[in-house]
Parts: C-alpha cells; structure tokens; sequence
C-alpha cells in the first residue's frame, strides 16, 4: 500500500517527467512555450466577455515564469529520485537562462522576475552538482549587477531590492566575495532611504513598486510592507546594524495599524477591477503569498524567531486561524493550485508555521491540501489549476513546476527549502 508520502512524491515526478517531455531543445539549451495573457488587452476582455487575451510564446529566463524556475524544480526533484532525465533538463533549462540574460540587458534586478533569481538558481544547481562553471557564471554575473547600483529599481519582492536582498545573502556566504554583500546593504539603505512616515510605522509609495492604482500604500509581501521588512530583517540578522531592524519593526507597524480582526487578515488596498478593495464601505482582503495573510504571516513568523517580538508571533497565530477558518467553509472555491496566489503558496506557509511553532496540526492542514488535490486532479485525470485563466502552463510560480514543487515539499520539508520565503539561515 502506498502511503501518504510517497503519494506526494509521485505526483512530483509526474509533473517533473511531463516538463521534460514537453521540453524544446537545441544543442545542450532548453525551453518550453507557455501560455501569456495580454495585460493591456485583459481588464476590457474580462468586464465585457468574462474572459481574457492569450498568447503562446517561448519561455522567458526568470525564476517567476521562466526556465530559471522550472530548472530549480527539477534540481530538487533529482535530489530525490536520481532520476538522470530531471538532473539534464535542470542543466539545460538554466543554461537557457544564462544565455538569454546575456542578451536582455533590461531585465529587472530582483529575484523573481530579474537576474538575481537567474544567478541564484545557476549557484544552487552548481553547487549540489559541483558545477565549478555554473558556479563561476552565477558569481559573475552578481559581481557585474554589483556594479549596476546607479539605476532606478523596484524595490519589492518580486522585480526589486526586497527580493534580492536573502539570496544575495545565502551567495556572499558561499562566495565569501564583499561586493555582494556591499550590494545587499546598498539595496537595504535605498530601502529605507525610499519609505513613507506614516502616523504609525512606514510604507512604500507606488514609485518604489510601480502600483499605482491603489487607495493606500500596499501591504503584503510581494509588493507591500511585509516583503520590505522581511529584507531588512535578513540585512540585520546578518550584519547586526540596528537600522535595519528597527526600519522593519516599523514596516510591520504600518501594516498592524490595518489589521482587520474580523478577519484575521490585512486589507488589499488596489485598487484595480478585478480586486475592488471597498465594498458598500468596507475593506477587502485578500488570501495569497503575493496579497494577503499568507505572506504576511510568513515574516511575523520569522522576526518572532529571531527577536522574539510576541506581537509577531499573536498576528500570526491569528492569521493561521482565519485562513484555515476560510478555506474550510469555502474548500470548493480554492481550485487554483499556484505558489503565487493559491493552495500551494497556503500551504508552504503551514508547513512554515508547523517549523517554527512546533505544531503538527499546521502540517495536517498542509497534508489535507495536497491530498483534496490529488483527489480532485490526478485521480480524476483533470488539469491542473494554475495560477493564469484555462489551462496548464510550465511556470513556477503560477504554473506546474510550482505545484511539483508544492508536493516535493509536502513529502521532504526538512530538505527541500522554501521558495516563497527565503532566509539566509
């Protein structure tokens, strides 16, 4: 009889044998198509049609969307199975990735969706396989984005300084190399340098995370506070400068000041057509690892461990509650299965809380997830609900290589590192 593990461990190399089928190679370089929706076409298409543009086009380079992040999927997976087919698409997809950053000289900085995320995933596959020329590439190119600090970023998780700044972090300890962390301290003072004085705490402007349409400065953690402070929490942890600390103490003051006990949760304040964030008045929110608390959570967790600041740790706690309260009273609704915005990136935060609080039951829930998933899309023989509107796509973050990623979680936590929280521990 199978048990429970090993069932989440197939359906992770079920995913990770169908990436490398669908696979495009040339020479010793990978790609796979995907779909893409037309942001400038889909706000219209959606209020009118209650549908959205598509296109189909080859894979960028980037850990969000691109073969930088369907690379690292593999690499773990091979990790597990030694299953020489993951180990050579990984190497083929991030040499993909390496060579198309040589050619784009405008992608972003930061980690998810920039060169930092590319090096980082080229350091990790070089590492585990003892790849010296991986790991000569990735050192390379954070020694050439080392001396890129004259331009204008992101500062956010997902394109900017908050994202890059923990992995930049794990490298300068491998590398030992003090451009690199010169380069993490630099995008933690521009930080700080950039952040609003609120009446409690500060916030961030839509100049440092290009969201302009919203009614307040963001909370949350790709975008908004949470994420700004989880960057300066990792800078103090290893540098011990206190201006770090006390510039995230207050990041997640701004957004307590806005914590909505009747929900357990944080308010979403874009303020776009597809997340209206008033109601009849009221603030909404939202329940993602990008908007919401799940992210959020995710740092409260981490700045409790490190200082102790039990506020932290009640936020938390609280928000655990209401995202397991919502998900059990609406199970049928969360179809969408991503990292980003859906199960997956839920439960990585209860395995993360199962860790840091010494709670089975946060791993239970976890377990429960994955296992309704299985339930409802490989035994049914269904598509797996990604994180973009019909259809599967290849991605990490909204698409199969993420949700892989989520059950290769599931069966190792202890040895198959978060993504959506990275930590320099």
């Amino acid at each position: 009889m199978v048990n429970r593990s090993d069932k989440f461990l197939r359906v992770a190399e079920t995913i990770g044998i169908k990436l490398c089928k669908d696979a495009i190679w040339y020479e010793d370089k990978c790609n796979w198509v995907g779909m893409v929706e037309n942001p400038d076409e889909n706000i219209k298409q959606f209020l009118e049609h209650n549908s959205v543009q598509v296109s189909y086009e080859a894979l960028g380079p980037t850990l969000y969307d691109g073969t930088s992040g369907i690379a690292y999927f593999l690499l773990q997976l091979y990790k597990f199975t030694n299953n020489k087919l993951f180990r050579k698409t990984a190497e083929g997809a991030i040499k993909q990735a390496l060579y198309k950053i040589m050619l784009d000289k405008t992608l972003d900085f930061g980690f998810y969706t920039g060169s930092v995320g590319v090096a980082f995933v080229a350091y990790e596959i070089g590492k585990s396989l003892d790849d010296k020329l991986l790991l000569r590439e990735s050192r390379d190119l954070i020694k050439k984005l080392a001396k890129r600090t004259a331009i204008t970023r992101h500062l956010d998780v997902i394109a900017g300084n908050a994202g890059a700044i923990p992995p930049l972090l794990i490298m300068y300890n491998f590398f030992n190399e003090p451009e690199i962390l010169v380069l993490a301290k630099h995008l933690g003072n521009e930080i700080l340098s950039k952040a609003t004085r609120e009446k409690r705490g500060i916030s961030w402007g839509p100049e440092c995370n290009f969201a302009y349409n919203t009614i307040h400065n963001l909370t949350g953690f790709a975008h908004g506070a949470a994420g700004m402070g989880h960057s300066l929490v990792e800078l103090f942890k290893k540098t011990g400068e206190c201006k770090f600390l006390e510039g995230a103490r207050n990041a997640f003051l701004y957004e307590d000041s806005w914590f909505l006990p009747k929900y357990n949760n944080w308010p979403d304040f874009r303020a776009d057509e597809y997340q209206g964030t008033q109601q009849n008045g009221e603030l909404k929110c939202s329940m993602g690892w990008c908007h919401g608390s799940p992210g959020i959570a995710f740092t409260r967790l981490n700045a409790y461990k490190l200082v102790k600041y039990n506020e932290c740790k009640l936020y938390a706690k609280d928000a655990l509650y209401g995202i397991k309260k919502e998900i059990q009273s609406n199970i049928d609704n969360y179809s969408d299965y991503s990292l980003c915005h859906g199960i997956g990136g839920i439960a990585d935060l209860f395995m993360y809380a199962s860790q840091m609080l010494k709670s089975k039951k946060h791993r239970l829930f976890a377990e429960f997830l994955g296992i309704k998933g299985i339930k409802n899309y490989i035994n049914s023989g269904s598509m797996w609900p990604c994180g973009v509107t019909g259809g599967e796509i290849p991605g990490l973050m909204v698409g199969l290589s993420g949700i892989g990623y989520f059950y290769l979680r599931l069966y190792e936590q202890k040895n198959v590192p978060s993504i959506l929280f990275i930590t320099s521990d």
